[in-house]
């Protein structure tokens, strides 16, 4: 399930917006600031950040852009001029009185449509020991099941679906980023980085930095491939 995080103060609107965030099949985090979500990212898939704006406290939603790039940002104001110098750039403004129904329309559209970039197909993909099920969404190494996120199964599966091949930067970020979404490339190495650790847990390192280009897959032996 992905999560949600939450930046309020408020619990009555924490409580309101766990509800509904959990009708849309999602999980909801509580954080104080951007540093506590940008923690709560390394170890969650995280589909949206739902932020009370607060102006004598947050003056952009810059820091929450550069910290979680690409994820989708609601902001809840007091009311619709409220910080509107620095609500330059929300995925969807709310103000009081908030319409339930326009954000549980946002979530449902979201839901949709990450359902569809993950899952089209119900071919295993295959590198050495490594296996892919791609439409159960389920990595294993050397029989032994690897724990990603969705983001991290997005970016293993463009190098097991080009196995041979040189995938770069914005290659990937096209691939596995929402449309528009501003990522630079120490964010991609950061991930793959992520990717990296989890697969050595069971063997040898697969994955081939090539300086100046991208990330493709290695091979301590003989290559098993297979693709969509």
């Amino acid at each position: 399930m992905q999560t949600a995080l939450v930046g309020t103060g408020d619990v009555q609107l924490f409580l309101f917006l766990r509800h509904i965030l959990a009708s849309e099949g999602f999980d909801a985090a509580l954080c104080s600031d951007v540093e506590e979500m940008s923690a709560q990212a390394s170890h969650r898939d995280v589909g949206a950040v739902v932020l009370e704006w607060q102006p004598h406290a947050t003056r952009s939603l810059d820091p929450f852009r550069r910290a979680l790039p690409g994820v989708p940002l609601i902001v809840f104001a007091r009311n619709a001029e409220a910080g509107a110098d620095g609500l330059a750039a929300p995925d969807l403004l709310l103000s009081r009185p908030f319409d339930p129904a326009a954000l549980i329309g946002f979530l449902s559209r979201l839901r949709q449509r990450n359902r569809s970039n993950l899952v089209d197909c119900g071919t295993t993909l295959r590198w050495d020991d490594l296996r892919m099920d791609v439409a159960g969404m389920k990595v294993q190494r050397a029989g032994q099941p690897v724990p990603l996120t969705a983001l991290q199964f997005r970016l293993l599966r463009c190098l097991l679906e080009r196995p041979t091949g040189v995938c770069d930067r914005e290659a990937l970020v096209a691939r596995c980023w929402p449309a528009g979404a501003e990522v630079e490339p120490r964010t991609v190495d950061i991930h793959i980085g992520h990717i990296r650790r989890k697969l050595l847990r069971f063997g040898p390192d697969l994955i081939r930095t090539v300086r100046g280009a991208g990330y493709a897959l290695d091979s301590p032996s003989r290559p098993e491939t297979g693709s969509c």
